[in-house]
């Protein structure tokens, strides 16, 4: 596996990227509603088309080579950590267990 240290190094790593590149980025700030992170995983939530939103991945994505963000995007329901965060029919949002197909 890998060392005790390695989730925390993450944790640091991914903090600092997010402080340098991620908080402060134009798109980032106009139409991000939510932005969760557990160690390498995202959750996002954005409000703008998904023009804005590649553009975004992709200049984050140019930022570090060794770092490339992966998205998978719905407009209704998506896998989250081992939950599935739907969009419900009010102004919220639900959650249920999701277990991933290979399981």
């Amino acid at each position: 596996m890998g060392s005790n240290v390695a989730p925390a190094y993450a944790n640091f790593y991914m903090d600092t990227f997010e402080n340098n590149h991620i908080y402060n980025n134009t798109l980032f700030q106009k139409h991000s509603k939510c932005w969760l992170r557990y160690i390498d995983d995202v959750f996002c939530l954005w409000d703008g088309t998904p023009d804005t939103f590649s553009s975004f991945v992709l200049q984050i994505n140019s930022i570090r080579p060794e770092l490339q963000f992966t998205p998978n995007c719905d407009t209704q329901k998506i896998p989250f950590l081992d939950t599935l965060v739907t969009k419900n029919d009010k102004v919220g949002l639900d959650t249920d267990i999701f277990v991933k197909p290979t399981d």
